[in-house]
Formats: structure tokens, sequence, C-alpha cells
């Protein structure tokens, strides 16, 4: 079972948080083949792109680590 609930629960919290970052591979591939937009759109989807994506992969694995030592670390309470 799950030695420290906290620790899960902050863990879920953590991907989920993680989940709502997944567009950025969206806008940073639309940013890169659309010709028709201008420069300036294009460097702002980039950017933004590119920081969802990096956020998503830091939230994913923070998020895991506290999911896993939730499972079995032994517990504080």
């Amino acid at each position: 079972m799950i030695q420290n609930k906290k620790k899960f629960k902050n863990g879920i919290q953590k991907i989920a948080l993680a989940i709502a970052f997944l567009p950025g591979p969206i806008l940073f591939v639309l940013s890169s083949h659309n010709n028709h937009m201008t420069k300036l759109i294009n460097v702002t989807l980039s950017i933004l792109g590119g920081g969802l994506m990096i956020a998503c992969v830091i939230f994913g694995f923070l998020g895991l680590r506290d999911l896993l030592s939730g499972f079995f670390d032994p517990p504080n309470e």
C-alpha cells in the first residue's frame, strides 16, 4: 500500500500540472512550420512552446519523484 499519502498526493498534483503544459509542442511546431504568420508571432510562439515543454518535463520528473517516494519511503506521520 501507499506508505506516505501526502507525498503521493503531491506527486499526483505535479503530474496533473505537467499534463496542463502539454500544448507546448503544438505551439512550437505551429510556429516553426507556418510561413503565413509574422516573424514576431513565430518567435513568440517558439519561446512560449519551448518554455511549456521544459516546464512539462520538469514538473513530470518532480511529480514522479514524489509519487515513487510516497510509495517506498517510510511514513513520517
